[in-house]
């Protein structure tokens, strides 16, 4: 327990990124530029999700 909560600490930004995706699980994922880990982290999970099964947007305001 770290503040009197129940608490879990990552080694790393890129692993706590992927186990949020874990966790709430989203089927639509909105991300345009950003750390270059986080877009890892998000195909690893297409993958094992089924890369149909989460769909990835882009916005034509971001320049894609």
């Amino acid at each position: 327990m770290l503040l009197g909560a129940p608490t879990i600490l990552y080694p790393s930004g890129i692993s706590a990124f992927y186990a949020v995706l874990l966790l709430y699980r989203p089927d639509t994922i909105a991300i345009t530029e950003g750390y270059h880990g986080c877009h890892a982290s998000i195909q690893v999970y297409r993958e094992t999700r089924g890369v149909d099964a989460v769909v990835s947007i882009s916005s034509p305001l971001a320049g894609n």
